[in-house]
């Protein structure tokens, strides 16, 4: 887990998997840049199954209040393969926790993760507007 002062990022549980689902397929929360596909919910499991969204080179980490409650996600993942560069995708979930700082702070932590931890020379945003 990574710890910050007002969220904790943390990988997706067993248990996370209902709630992530709606989220996943409520297209209408996702603001105007994050990507419109959905997956089916057979594959939405295998992938967790397969990997818990988790691997060497792209992962997902909840974004979570000091209550636990998940607030959104983050994601990294490989932009092109001869580059030695991740890119990041995070959206909160819910209108009345925008403009917090949950997404600035889910950044920095893994920003300063994905940095002491991989060999990468640059991180750069998504277009994801929250």
């Amino acid at each position: 887990m990574l710890r910050g002062k007002s969220i904790t990022l943390r990988p997706v549980r067993e248990s996370d998997l209902d709630k992530l689902y709606a989220y996943h397929i409520d297209i209408d929360n996702r603001g105007d840049f994050f990507p419109r596909g959905i997956l089916s919910w057979p594959n939405f499991n295998k992938q967790f199954a397969e990997s818990g969204f988790w691997s060497k080179d792209e992962g997902m980490l909840v974004i979570t209040s000091p209550d636990d409650e998940i607030l959104g996600h983050i994601e990294f993942f490989k932009t092109v393969n001869y580059l030695d560069e991740y890119e990041l995708s995070y959206h909160i979930y819910k209108p009345e926790n925008h403009g917090k700082g949950a997404a600035t702070e889910a950044v920095n932590l893994l920003v300063r993760y994905l940095f002491e931890t991989k060999r990468v020379n640059r991180i750069r945003p998504g277009d994801t507007p929250q």
